[in-house]
This record gives structure tokens, C-alpha cells and sequence, in this order.
């Protein structure tokens, strides 16, 4: 169920050097279960 829809305004070079960084582990913290997959 969709409880609401909404935009996030972020750096692609800021979320670029996180993933650099902390690879999946970073991806599984900014992602849903099913957007990981």
C-alpha cells in the first residue's frame, strides 16, 4: 500500500561517494526491500 508519494532532492556526487564508501551496506540503508532487489 502506498501511504503517500513525495520527491527527494539530493547531491548525485554526495550519494555517489557514500556508495563509494560503504558500498551495499549504504544501499540497503537508503532502500526498501524492494528497491534493493
Amino acid at each position: 500500500m502506498i501511504f503517500g508519494v513525495g520527491i527527494d532532492i539530493v547531491e548525485i556526487d554526495r550519494i555517489a561517494a557514500s556508495y563509494a564508501r560503504f558500498g551495499e551496506r549504504f544501499a540497503q540503508r537508503i532502500l526498501g526491500a524492494r528497491e534493493f532487489e
